[in-house]
């Protein structure tokens, strides 16, 4: 089973540096994320 993280759960890092609360929960080794807003970002980006 594949476990994933809630951005809100870190959503100081994600509102401060999304890209770095990506590879914080990558490299967590959670195979996923469940999106919680995009903190100020497209979702394209």
């Amino acid at each position: 089973m594949d476990i994933s993280l809630q951005l809100y759960s870190i959503k100081e890092e994600a509102g401060e540096n999304f890209a770095g609360a990506l590879e914080l929960a990558r490299k967590s080794g959670y195979q996923g994320v469940e999106f919680a807003g995009y903190f100020g970002n497209s979702p394209a980006r």
